[in-house]
């Protein structure tokens, strides 16, 4: 809609046809949404973007009481709706697969899924022959819930209607079911049988708040048990991530199911200390056995630093001196060097940007405006430099409350001319120069919408000079 595409500055500014190579602000703006999708400030946590979606799984009886005509997804298959981000399977697989050891179905092996859990759904052509009639390059879809225990997952092939997910490409193409090889997987858990050791106990939970009805007195001792279980289901999440990527499988002997832990951490308030002793005392072996551990896994290690007098030894590095390298160092110093290379990308491209002789003739033109721009300039970037918040929560919002109270001192119709006169500013010398405070978007309202910022005075300016068009 008009309103979705001009609550983004950026968005309006290319839907009214404004080339990204105009403003360096764009060019920016532009490169940093490629370094935002690979969390370039926060890689230790390694969320990087893959092909596939996120969709709720429901079984197909699920949509046909819905209303849903001619939904029909055989055995061993899943429809991708991306319409409903749903993610429909047979009925019979949601309770037993016909290839499980124990007779479970998807609900079982995704961890207990009970129809409001969100599926991370990878879709690949799949390079392995699986059986004799399985030929490689059949289409495949890997679902799995997060967070996971290792082999929680399911393999399904998409139907016909299937949607498939693509990933648009630099070039603009969209790749679709890229290769994979399910042999890379690891044994699916209802194949497994592993060795909990129980360290959850169901009758802990005490019926906490059951029966009750909702009182001051029964929300505090909720909470006092949920203070006492923090932590415990993300150490373990950890703990789960060191093994894998260490020894390739779960620990010898977990504390129990992770779907225990996290309805004892979410849910029944069941008591977790015992889980947390587990995961200290398993990143302690993992310490002492001296396995080098990747330095992006380093934070997952769960040491108790109050207890000073028996702590581990401190952490072996993967890939540093004589330690192997493991292949996670590998990855990290591959998105780097990319995460690198788009920032010099982003560097040099702003620095060619440069607007159409339209607004570089204001200089000439009009020297009153290119006056006023340049102190919208220097206010703009002396409250940046200022490191001050004012009565704001942060820098970047005092500056625009800066830019704003400046251009108020002036009438409405000049405040465009004077923001044309700030882009001439910067763009008609020699050196480079920012020409943020032209493209800034409002301050948050309460409702969580932006309100109208510089940028949308500056649109509306650029299109007096024919630079833009309208929107329609």
């Amino acid at each position: 809609s008009l309103e979705e595409i001009q609550r983004w500055p950026l968005r309006e500014y290319l839907a009214s046809g404004g080339h990204p190579m105009w403003f360096r602000s764009h060019v920016r703006s532009l490169m940093n949404q490629h370094l935002r999708r690979l969390n370039h400030t926060t890689l230790g946590k390694m969320r990087l973007p893959i092909p596939g979606g996120r969709h709720y799984v429901m079984p197909a009886a699920v949509g046909r009481r819905a209303g849903l005509q001619g939904l029909d997804v055989p055995r061993g298959h899943v429809q991708i709706d991306d319409r409903r981000a749903t993610a429909w399977v047979n009925d019979d697989d949601w309770l037993a697969l016909p290839d499980s050891p124990k007779g479970e179905g998807i609900a079982a092996i995704l961890g207990g899924a009970d129809n409001d859990d969100a599926l991370w759904l990878f879709p690949f052509t799949d390079q392995a022959e699986t059986s004799p009639d399985a030929a490689a390059g059949e289409r495949k879809v890997l679902a799995w819930r997060s967070p996971n225990q290792v082999g929680e997952y399911v393999l399904l092939k998409p139907t016909a209607d299937s949607h498939p997910l693509p990933w648009v490409m630099a070039a603009g193409e969209a790749l679709t079911y890229p290769d994979a090889d399910s042999r890379q997987l690891p044994p699916r858990i209802d194949s497994t049988d592993p060795a909990y050791l129980g360290l959850v106990d169901a009758d802990s939970a005490g019926d906490l708040g059951e029966g009750l009805d909702y009182n001051v007195v029964v929300m505090e001792a909720a909470i006092e048990r949920a203070i006492a279980n923090q932590g415990a289901l993300g150490m373990y999440c950890n703990s789960l991530m060191l093994n894998k990527a260490l020894y390739g499988c779960l620990p010898a002997l977990p504390p129990a199911p992770l779907e225990d832990i996290i309805d004892s951490a979410v849910k029944t308030g069941a008591d977790l200390s015992q889980v947390v002793a587990w995961n200290y005392a398993n990143s302690r072996e993992i310490l002492t056995g001296g396995t080098p551990i990747p330095a992006l896994l380093h934070q997952r290690l769960s040491i108790d630093r109050t207890d000073r007098e028996n702590r581990p030894p401190r952490p072996r590095t993967s890939g540093f001196g004589s330690n192997p390298e493991h292949w996670l160092d590998r990855l990290e110093r591959g998105i780097q060097a990319h995460i690198q290379h788009i920032q010099d990308e982003r560097e040099r491209l702003a620095a060619l940007a440069r607007p159409p002789e339209a607004v570089l003739q204001i200089a000439e033109d009009h020297p009153d405006w290119v006056r006023l721009g340049a102190g919208l300039n220097q206010a703009y970037a002396a409250a940046l430099k200022s490191g001050q918040t004012g009565r704001f929560a942060t820098v970047l919002d005092w500056a625009r409350w800066v830019a704003e109270d400046y251009l108020a001192h002036f009438r409405p119709e000049q405040r465009g001319n004077i923001l044309l006169g700030a882009l001439a500013s910067v763009y008609g010398r020699e050196r480079e120069g920012s020409d943020k405070v032209a493209w800034l978007a409002g301050g948050s309202s309460g409702d969580g919408r932006r309100g109208p910022g510089t940028a949308s005075d500056t649109i509306l300016a650029l299109r007096e000079l024919a630079m833009l068009n309208e929107l329609v």
